[in-house]
C-alpha cells in the first residue's frame, strides 16, 4: 500500500469521556475500556469474512486507537473504500452505545500519508474530520464536503449491509444523495444535519 496517496479518513471520539471517567468506578472503566478495544479489533474479524472481502475487493481499513479516539484509514479513495469506511464506522457507534459508550465522528478525503510501521499518520483529512467531529452535537456520523464531492461526481449511492460483533451480513441499509438535506444515523433513527439522507431498511 502506498504511503501517500488520496484515502478516505474518520475520527470518532467518545462522547463526555472525562465524565464518564469522574462517574465510573475505575474497575467497572477498564471493563468498559477493554471492550472498547474488542469492538474495534474486531473490525479486522468483520473485514476478513468471505463476504465482504468479496463485496469489497482490494480495499482494507485500518484502525488506530488512542485513549477515547477511534481514526480509520482507508486503503485508497475508491468507491469500495467509501462503503467499507462509512460501514465500518457505523458498525463502532453502533457497538459502543452497547457498551456504554457514545460515539460520533466524521469522514474526510484527501490526500494522506500512512506510513503505519513508523506510526506516521499525517494529512489534511484528518485535521477536517478532526474539526467536524468537535463540532457535532449528536451521536452517529457525518461526511465532510470533500466526500460529498466525491459522491456528487460519481453519483454514488452507499448500498452495503450493516455487520454485527462477529456477526457478517445483519441488516441491509442504504444511503441516498439528496440536493438540500442531510441526515446521519444516531440512537435514535435519523437526525437532520445538512446534505444527505441516511435511511436504513430491512
Amino acid at each position: 500500500m502506498d504511503i501517500t496517496r488520496k484515502r478516505f479518513v474518520g475520527y470518532l471520539d467518545i462522547m463526555g469521556f472525562k465524565n464518564i471517567i469522574c462517574r465510573t468506578v475505575h474497575k467497572d472503566l477498564l471493563e468498559k475500556m477493554c471492550r472498547f478495544e474488542s469492538i474495534i479489533n474486531n473490525l479486522n474479524y468483520i473485514q476478513n469474512k468471505d463476504e465482504i472481502k468479496n463485496r469489497y475487493p482490494n480495499v482494507s481499513i485500518k484502525s488506530v486507537l488512542f485513549s477515547d479516539s477511534i481514526t480509520l484509514i482507508s486503503s485508497d479513495d475508491s468507491a469500495n473504500s467509501a462503503d467499507l469506511i462509512t460501514m465500518a464506522s457505523i458498525y463502532l457507534v453502533k457497538e459502543c452505545l452497547n457498551v456504554g459508550l457514545p460515539i460520533n465522528g466524521a469522514i474526510s478525503l484527501g490526500e494522506f500519508s500512512a506510513d503505519f510501521e513508523k506510526s506516521i499518520l499525517v494529512g489534511k483529512p484528518l485535521v477536517d474530520s478532526y474539526l467536524l467531529q468537535s463540532s457535532l452535537l449528536l451521536y452517529g456520523i457525518v461526511l465532510d464536503h470533500n466526500v460529498e464531492r466525491f459522491l456528487r461526481q460519481r453519483s454514488h449511492s452507499f448500498p452495503y449491509r450493516e455487520v454485527r460483533n462477529k456477526e457478517c451480513m445483519v441488516n441491509q441499509v442504504s444511503y441516498k444523495l439528496k440536493s438540500e438535506k442531510k441526515y446521519c444515523s444516531d440512537t435514535r433513527g435519523l437526525v437532520q444535519q445538512r446534505e444527505y439522507s441516511m435511511q436504513g431498511s430491512g
